[in-house]
């Protein structure tokens, strides 16, 4: 679905990114989306809170056209040291190739494996039942 990667600055491949880890929070969000700002910012925040395994990351897919100003709109919310990956998806292909998945639930964040299975839905962070399923599912010994 997408073939490049961004973290910061750097690109990757989707293959080099996919090699690189196991287990992805892929969280989707919209440009013009006052409440996806702000969630933006959160899982960077809250994130880094909890142990994580080396080959876990969060990948933001942002359905926007431009990532700088996406960025401009989520720093209204506050300010972000961006540690995780992104894709930018202007066409919408993450929505409409995941039609069989019920939207509130793409809304709410999905952690896949390697073969793309769905491991967990929500927010590892939500709450101390969520971080712990989270660390079951990642493999860290917590």
């Amino acid at each position: 679905m997408f073939e490049t990667v961004y973290k910061g600055d750097e690109e990757y491949t989707w293959k080099e990114f996919r090699k690189k880890f196991r287990n992805i929070s892929i969280v989707y969000l919209q440009d013009g989306c006052a409440p996806c700002y702000p969630k933006f910012i959160n899982w960077h925040k809250r994130m880094e809170q909890i142990a994580k395994a080396d080959d876990y990351t969060v990948l933001f897919v942002i359905n926007a056209r431009d990532y700088a100003n996406f960025i401009r709109n989520a720093r209204i919310y506050g300010e972000v040291d961006e540690r995780y990956y992104h894709v930018m998806d202007p066409n919408n292909r993450f929505l409409m190739n995941n039609s069989s998945i019920p939207r509130t639930v793409l809304d709410r964040s999905l952690l896949i494996d390697r073969d793309n299975r769905i491991k967990m839905v929500g927010e590892p962070f939500f709450n101390a039942d969520m971080t712990k399923v989270f660390h079951i599912v990642t493999g860290v010994d917590n």
